[in-house]
């Protein structure tokens, strides 16, 4: 971009100078002129650097999809809808040997890893060659604030500690009598609502922003029960993931930064302000619990820290409560739709759970645990993550080198019929278990698959998400709780396609029938 603008710098005073030798034109003859050359610049700009980049491309010998668009090649894939559904297809149908080459806008090289090797060496053993991009970090910065999500480096391995931490399986055990009562609070309050259309996306969201809030601050705001909604009601709209915010986030991620700061959108200013909301909200917030920290949630260390802003705990909080909103909610919202149109394997599942009450069945049973982590394989609430090489590497043995782009698609490698078998796409929960002892099912915790890196839905390495160990306790208990007390039915009549353009979410209009089977 930086040629192209310079180029363009160059021919406009060169344009203006051979016009004042040879007469004084009018402003309208200039701008016409201007117009027209300026746009016989910008293609063939645009054309001797797409043809000059496939030229030199060290990845010609690489297997890629074919008929891509003249101007865009192939990045129309990375703006797919539902996400990655485009790279799934590739990966399942193009022969490869652990990497897809296709080509972006002007043939930016793009990169995407199909095998757990290649995996491997992008988010582990080479991840100090790769960040996420330029513009995605400024979009976030500018909208969502500084926070583990957009630091990189020296940042990031300083920042990360603290989260890790609080994600510890120790503190997470002693939370999960919390979570249960939660679930129960929620499940009691839903059976004296109208359930005959449950708009799951929503419920699923405040009954674990409540859960979050108490996990990550020590606060019970009660949302359950209505009460104490402003954190919810802030956090939720800049997570809508409407059109419009789509479109603005394609502006943003196409545009380069000084076209964005001369023409500035009306959705910036909305999303400014719905951030600024939030931020008011939090203030307040930890305002409160900076005068009582003397409890053992994330806040409350944070606080206690003193390394960290004010401005910085705000947003770390940021992510932990959309990180929540986005992946919690969504994964159980997704396991309920798939238990309606399964209704043979919720019955079993229901039978299961009464058959084995206690606490520790939620973490124990292989149905459950093989119900929830199916619709975290299918419905990944992360399905891509692009970073971009900042220095020459290597992957798999080929040669990288910098400003080259890796795509990560959890949700092809998720579906990868070489990784998981030709019902790949199916919803079979008994890949999760293990019946070599008929009498005595296990959990198995690859699902059938040879390698633990074949399920991306927390992504791996170093940059996985640290929630892990909280999002899928949570989740279980949350599925189970609205198994053991409703019969679940899709109202719907037509498959639901996941909607978003970070993260996937649950379109908003899906919606469940629960009738109550017995009382809570």
């Amino acid at each position: 971009m930086a040629q192209f603008l310079t180029g363009l710098s160059v021919w406009t005073a060169a344009l203006y100078l051979i016009l004042r030798v040879y007469s004084t034109p009018s402003v309208a003859v200039y701008s016409a002129v201007y117009l027209i050359t300026s746009s016989l610049y910008t293609v063939l700009f645009i054309s001797w650097r797409t043809i000059a980049r496939k030229r030199a491309s060290v990845f010609k010998h690489l297997p890629k999809p074919k008929n891509g668009d003249i101007l865009f090649q192939h990045a129309r894939a990375v703006f797919d809808e539902p996400i990655g559904v485009q790279l799934t297809e590739w990966l399942n149908s193009i022969p490869n040997n652990g990497l897809i080459h296709f080509y972006g806008l002007m043939a930016s090289e793009y990169l995407l890893p199909t095998s757990p090797e290649a995996i491997a060496d992008i988010h582990l053993k080479h991840v100090a060659d790769f960040e996420k991009t330029a513009t995605f970090r400024h979009w976030t910065v500018e909208f969502l604030g500084h926070s583990l999500l957009t630091q990189e480096r020296d940042v990031h391995k300083h920042r990360r500690p603290i989260f890790l931490s609080m994600m510890h399986p120790t503190r997470v055990e002693g939370m999960k009598p919390m979570m249960s009562s939660k679930v129960k609070q929620a499940i009691g309050h839903l059976q004296y609502k109208d359930t005959s259309g449950v708009a799951v996306r929503d419920w699923t969201g405040l009954v674990v922003i409540d859960i979050t809030c108490y996990f990550a601050m020590g606060i019970d705001l009660n949302m359950v029960n209505g009460e104490n909604m402003d954190i919810h009601d802030v956090v939720s709209p800049i997570l809508e993931g409407n059109p419009r915010q789509k479109a603005n986030f394609r502006w943003h991620m196409g545009m380069p930064r000084i076209v964005r700061r001369w023409v500035p959108r009306k959705m910036d200013g909305e999303m400014k302000d719905a951030y600024a909301a939030y931020y008011a909200v939090m203030s307040r917030v930890i305002s409160q619990r900076r005068e009582k920290s003397d409890g053992k949630d994330f806040l409350s260390e944070f606080l206690r820290s003193g390394q960290y802003t004010h401005e910085e705990a705000v947003s770390q909080l940021f992510v932990i409560l959309a990180g929540a909103l986005e992946n919690i909610a969504s994964v159980v919202s997704w396991t309920l739709y798939l238990l309606a149109t399964h209704p043979h394997i919720q019955h079993t599942l229901r039978q299961d759970l009464l058959s084995n009450p206690g606490e520790q069945t939620y973490d124990t049973l292989p149905l459950l645990h093989g119900v929830v982590n199916e619709a975290l394989r299918l419905y990944t609430p992360l399905p891509m993550t692009v970073r971009k090489a900042i220095r020459d590497t290597t992957v798999c043995n080929q040669f990288v080198p910098q400003g080259t782009y890796v795509t990560t698609c959890a949700r092809a490698i998720n579906r990868a019929h070489h990784l998981w078998g030709l019902d790949a796409e199916s919803f079979n929960p008994e890949r999760w278990i293990d019946r070599s002892t008929p009498e005595k099912p296990k959990i198995d915790t690859l699902g059938g698959a040879t390698s633990s890196i074949a399920m991306l839905s927390f992504l791996y390495g170093t940059r996985s998400c640290p929630a892990r160990p909280f999002s899928v306790p949570v989740a279980r208990r949350l599925v189970a709780g609205v198994v053991e007390k409703f019969h679940i039915e899709y109202l719907g009549d037509k498959t639901p396609q996941p909607v978003g353009f970070v993260t996937s979410r649950p379109p908003v209009d899906l919606k469940l029938r629960l009738s109550c089977i017995s009382p809570v």
